[in-house]
């Protein structure tokens, strides 16, 4: 068995993974039920559409 820290996984996860086109946001419509829906955003936006959280991603 391989053992190793965070650091290690993170950079065997984001290795593995190719997140170009994952793009999705939380919704909830007006009866409280909620759902994901595709938005080509890799950024994090409010319901009016303001910018609110950018991603960032280091290996360093």
């Amino acid at each position: 068995m391989q053992t190793g820290g965070l650091d290690v996984f993170a950079r065997y996860a984001l290795g593995k993974f190719d997140g170009s086109s994952d793009f999705w946001k939380l919704i909830t419509d007006e009866d409280g039920n909620s759902s994901l829906e595709y938005d080509g955003n890799a950024d994090i936006y409010d319901e009016d559409g303001n910018f609110l959280v950018g991603v960032i991603i280091s290996l360093n």
